[in-house]
């Protein structure tokens, strides 16, 4: 899996890769962000989604890890955010959820 997210990285987000697996880490890894591209959303499918997850990162606390949310493409902490990007795509659109909600959850 770090070979494909190596050329994601390198030929759809086209940036170099970054260090990790941790912030102190002194290796460098194809599926690694830098910081600065981290920090720019690119670990994230939609702006949308990326904001809902600086949303998440300001309340602080609990099992997030900035760095790795941000930085690690395998990580699973940007797949929650990614995979169910319905949830972060709703997080300001009441009117998107609802009518998920309603389609994919009715009453039966």
């Amino acid at each position: 899996m770090r070979l494909h997210q190596s050329k994601f990285r390198a030929h759809q987000l086209k940036v170099d890769f970054g260090y990790g697996p941790t912030v102190s880490s002194k290796k460098r890894y194809g599926n690694m962000l830098k910081t600065e591209d981290g920090n720019r959303g690119l670990n994230f499918l939609d702006p949308k989604i990326f904001k809902a997850v600086k949303k998440r990162i300001a309340k602080r606390g609990g099992a997030v890890e900035t760095f790795r949310l941000l930085n690690n493409m395998l990580s699973s902490q940007p797949l929650c955010f990614n995979f169910f990007n319905m949830f972060g795509l709703m997080d300001d659109d009441t009117e998107l959820a609802t009518d998920l909600w309603r389609k994919h959850f009715r009453d039966k």
